[in-house]
């Protein structure tokens, strides 16, 4: 376990630590563009961690060109808090279900909160689940697509696109198949007549 103070937030989710560190926190996607109350999310997590001191336990370190360190951990408050799972409990944050931590835990905790309408969850657009089926798969597809139908649990990716993102956006690598393309677009044409 380390101990430091949290002295910036990059993005909503990237946290600058006083010791020199840039975490992210593991298990979790906080939304940081894109949905109408991201200004809300954010403040929120300031008013939390921003100039406050954290212990905190790395979950698994990576490295990238564009964080080259990249680290994922869980955060705990000075009252002994665990923030993954207060952000979770609170829907400031969905569970990354194509994240390294396969947690039933965060999973539940994320279920209670769409049951309660809470944060993300109770918004104008809550985020829609898709599946991206196996790791190798590319095309993206919706939860009552014909293409998952045959998968196993095990096999499937779960994700959540906000309806005011792209459908192609930067956080998917593949795109919509067929089927999930003409959804995806009667989705766009019942917004456009909505305004």
């Amino acid at each position: 376990m380390k101990y430091s103070t949290v002295i910036d937030i990059q993005g909503c989710d990237l946290l600058v630590l006083e010791n020199g560190e840039k975490v992210f926190l593991a298990g979790i996607y906080i939304p940081n563009n894109g949905i109408n109350f991201r200004e809300s999310l954010c403040v929120n997590l300031k008013k939390l961690i921003l100039n406050k001191s954290i212990k905190y336990r790395l979950i698994l370190k990576q490295h990238s060109d564009l964080y080259p360190s990249h680290d994922l951990v869980h955060v705990y408050l000075s009252d002994g808090a665990f923030l993954n799972e207060l952000l979770l409990k609170e829907g400031m944050a969905y569970y990354d279900h194509g994240s390294f931590e396969r947690s039933n835990y965060f999973s539940k905790l994320e279920g209670i909160a769409k049951k309660q309408k809470k944060g993300i969850w109770g918004s104008d657009n809550p985020p829609i689940p898709i599946y991206c089926g196996k790791k190798d798969w590319r095309l993206i597809h919706f939860v009552d697509c014909p293409e998952v139908e045959d998968l196993k649990d095990g096999e499937r990716e779960v994700y959540y696109w906000f309806p005011e993102y792209p459908f192609h956006g930067k956080r998917f690598a593949g795109k919509a198949c067929d089927f999930c393309e003409a959804k995806y677009q009667q989705i766009n044409e019942k917004e456009d007549r909505a305004h």
